[in-house]
């Protein structure tokens, strides 16, 4: 526009490297009972992945709270998402983007979005002052998979759950379980609502690994490193909406 004066653009980068690395005997190895050496490789750069996918989510649930720009963020801690508020933070959204790109979230969160994804309520006119529930495909969808996969005509994106695996996790004790409360990756009580063009996402330099094999033990063990740069970049955190649940 040439009358434009002043130009501003709000955006964020961040850059981080994951590592992980694991050990077996050679022993074990050889005798198959703990798969092969590729099999570890692949299973390390899972690892690796769902790190970066927790770190990502944890990050973008943290755009937005209830003092800054609290249009872009919605308390449900009381009741979990509603239909009335999902589709408020939708329109929100879609103020900055020209559509949404997907509804994101743990499956704790997400339930009640499947719920009331399965019938919409129409005021019938007329005599009658009845509501109809038309039941959609959610309906199919949900008795088969158990799930919904969009709503509204929006992608929604169920994240697993994450559990931390590392030598310092805490609460690995018996008493809480090997997988306890305080080690998902992942948070639970939020839902992100994502604009078209947020942003970006990039795995950098490939996976890559290192290994080695220490003979200082009898048998041997196999012991295998490896790691993943990525960067994410917000061009647009107006395109960002995050909904506090009560799970």
């Amino acid at each position: 526009m040439a009358d434009v004066l002043s130009y501003q653009e709000y955006y964020n980068f961040m850059f981080d490297r994951v590592i992980a690395g694991t050990t077996q005997s050679v022993w074990e190895i050889e005798n198959g009972e703990v798969g092969t050496v590729d099999s570890m490789r692949t299973e390390l750069r899972a690892d690796i992945f769902d790190a970066i996918v927790s770190r990502v989510f944890s990050l973008l649930a943290t755009a937005w709270t209830s003092t800054a720009t609290p249009s872009n963020f919605l308390d449900s801690s009381a009741t979990g998402v509603t239909q009335t508020g999902l589709e408020a933070m939708i329109e929100t959204v879609l103020l900055y983007s020209g559509q949404v790109k997907a509804i994101m979230g743990t499956r704790a969160a997400l339930l009640p979005l499947y719920k009331f994804s399965l019938f919409r309520e129409f005021l019938l006119t007329g005599v009658g002052t009845d509501r109809g529930f038309g039941v959609t495909n959610a309906f199919d969808e949900f008795t088969k998979t158990n799930k919904v996969s969009s709503y509204l005509g929006i992608p929604v994106i169920e994240l697993p759950q994450v559990y931390r695996n590392d030598l310092n996790a805490a609460g690995t004790s018996m008493a809480n379980g090997f997988r306890g409360v305080e080690q998902r990756m992942v948070p639970s009580d939020k839902i992100l609502v994502i604009g078209d063009n947020a942003g970006q996402i990039a795995l950098m330099d490939g996976f890559q690994f290192q290994d080695f094999t220490d003979p200082s033990t009898q048998p041997a063990n196999y012991i295998l490193h490896g790691w993943q740069a990525f960067g994410l970049v917000i061009n647009d955190i107006a395109q960002i909406g995050v909904i506090r649940t009560n799970t």
